[in-house]
């Protein structure tokens, strides 16, 4: 009786066994067909595809944005001028809400357009484009790619003076170059596909002087010129000239007026041609002899104020024209007269401007010119 009974909790346990191991088989047959259900859903829906495209375009994700994108690539077509056209199109404050359009089927591409609010109240929109691709998921689920054909401008050419070295988004020109025009004032440079947006311009003359545009592109097509009227005084280069044209103002009034400094002494102050030398000898030598009148009357001392710096005039790449105005307070003396010939000592204020023209020789701004009458120091 008990090895019967024995026998019969035996063959129980191994019957539950059993079936437990089939149920197990049957949810884990169920789990993968979940799965594959799932990710080929999810591989399978162009809508589901483009949602996640923007979902990452909405949180800067712009790297995982590129592993979902067809393109050919080139010099300028590529995950870093993708990565810089979007990064300058990010949305600060995210996206707050947004609503997907049905998708519009047409020669094998379906397009969505998101109308999205960002966080600070900003209204955009963002067309996808999606294309199904030759591989499927499980040889069953189709998938898709961005296609970024309206994304991309074709044949467009940029115009840079000619001297300068030129970049586009900080990648060379020099691959594209095609050749200068007919005056041999500008060269040609010619894109054959690169991102529509904001890019920028870098030009550069000797690795001295840079200058930065910014420059749109909308369509295919674009021309972008840079000529000469559009390339202004670097501020450094503006700043250097301002700070010399002061000192320039106070050494000479200084050296006319301690009645002995010759101008030899300090001609290496302007550009030792000959032409220059002789100019500025002759403005030194002018200022010398009107702080002192032929009946006595002289300026004593005079002290400059306020002086204010222009940039009056530029022409790229080697000359400017600088205007100095400044405020100056005086002591004089009058002349003698024939009756008692008995000077007398006085005060005033005014105004007066230098003009000082300069020119890129060697790499360094030089003075060629200058004009800079002797402050009015008469007795009002």
């Amino acid at each position: 009786m008990n090895e019967e009974i024995k026998k019969k909790k035996k063959i129980d346990v191994k019957g539950i066994l059993i079936d437990a191991g089939k149920m197990l088989l049957i949810l884990a047959v169920c789990a993968v067909i979940g799965i594959w259900l799932a990710v080929g859903s999810r591989a399978g829906s162009p809508e589901r595809f483009a949602r996640e495209y923007f979902k990452y375009y909405a949180s800067g994700n712009y790297s995982k944005m590129y592993d979902m994108v067809q393109c050919d690539e080139d010099d300028f077509i590529n995950e870093d001028h993708f990565t810089y056209k979007y990064e300058s199109e990010r949305l600060y404050g995210g996206v707050k809400t947004y609503k997907f359009s049905k998708g519009a089927e047409k020669s094998g591409k379906i397009t969505y357009n998101v109308k999205y609010t960002t966080g600070t109240g900003q209204d955009g929109s963002l067309e996808i484009v999606v294309k199904k691709q030759k591989k499927h998921v499980y040889g069953v689920f189709s998938t898709w790619k961005v296609n970024l054909d309206n994304e991309i401008a074709k044949d467009c050419s940029i115009g840079v003076v000619s001297g300068l070295t030129g970049y586009v988004d900080h990648i060379s020109l020099d691959s594209c170059k095609n050749g200068p025009s007919e005056d041999g004032t500008m060269n040609y440079y010619f894109i054959d596909r690169m991102f529509k947006g904001d890019h920028v311009i870098t030009l550069n003359h000797d690795n001295l002087t840079s200058y930065t545009f910014s420059q749109s592109v909308d369509k295919s097509g674009e021309q972008m010129i840079i000529n000469s009227s559009m390339l202004e005084l670097p501020e450094n280069d503006k700043k250097e000239m301002y700070d010399y044209s002061k000192f320039l103002l106070s050494s000479m009034y200084g050296y006319a007026m301690d009645g002995k400094t010759q101008f030899d002494d300090f001609s290496y102050m302007f550009y030792e041609d000959a032409a220059t030398q002789e100019t500025a000898r002759n403005c030194f030598d002018s200022l010398r002899a009107a702080t002192v009148q032929d009946d006595g009357a002289l300026l004593e001392q005079i002290t400059i104020n306020n002086v204010s710096v222009a940039l009056t005039d530029y022409t790229y790449p080697s000359d400017a024209l600088v205007d100095v105005a400044y405020t100056y307070s005086y002591v004089a003396r009058t002349g003698r007269t024939t009756i008692s010939g008995i000077t007398k000592e006085y005060d005033g204020m005014g105004t007066s401007m230098a003009t000082i023209r300069y020119k890129l020789i060697d790499g360094t701004w030089k003075v060629t010119d200058i004009s800079m009458p002797c402050a009015d120091y008469s007795m009002k």
